[in-house]
């Protein structure tokens, strides 16, 4: 999957141009609301590592047991690990690797 430009999270001046997933977005705000556990997207696209909670309830308060981690591509080319721990109320937890061959 490509960014779904979460938020306009891309600053575009026109949000509505970069959101090719409006129905997407819609689904899986609605699906991770019913969720009791933790919902985590994992994409590319930017190229950037990033991880954030960027969906939205609806009334606006971010919703806590979403994650998206986008991750590295192109030219920066380097790795995300994940760690799963039940006994941690997070349950995931997602560190970059850097490739020393890939880093200036």
């Amino acid at each position: 999957m490509a960014d779904a430009n979460f938020n306009n999270d891309q600053h575009l001046t026109d949000p509505r141009s970069g959101d090719a997933y409006p129905d997407y977005t819609n689904a899986l705000r609605t699906e991770t609301l019913g969720f009791a556990g933790h919902v985590v997207l994992v994409h590319g696209d930017g190229h950037y590592f990033k991880l954030d909670k960027p969906l939205n309830g609806p009334a606006d308060g971010v919703l806590a047991n979403f994650t998206r981690v986008e991750t590295f591509g192109a030219r920066n080319t380097h790795w995300v690990s994940a760690t799963i721990d039940p006994n941690n109320p997070n349950l995931f937890e997602f560190q970059a690797r850097i490739v020393p061959a890939n880093a200036r």
